[in-house]
């Protein structure tokens, strides 16, 4: 089975969502009970990675739906006519 590079994407996205979040929290938990504050912030700034992975697999499923019938309209008509918009002023 041939997956596609956005299916790829996706699993890698995932993979690095769950990585993360036990990554973060092993630290966070490990950071509060040895009583290092390095520990905690590293555990907060691995919690933003996670948030960042949540973006990159919601953009990705994004440019995995077909363009929008009006969108493609629009993008051919400016393509034909740059001034077509001052016409609408």
């Amino acid at each position: 089975m041939i997956e596609t590079n956005a299916k790829l994407g996706e699993k890698g996205a995932w993979l690095s969502i769950i990585t993360y979040i036990v990554l973060a929290l092993s630290k966070l938990i490990i950071g509060h009970v040895g009583h290092s504050d390095a520990l905690r912030a590293d555990g907060l700034n691995n919690s933003t990675d996670v948030i960042a992975s949540i973006a990159i697999l919601i953009g990705l499923r994004i440019s995995q739906k077909p363009p929008i019938r009006t969108i493609v309209m629009v993008t051919i008509v400016l393509r034909q006519s740059p001034h077509y918009l001052l016409h609408l002023l």
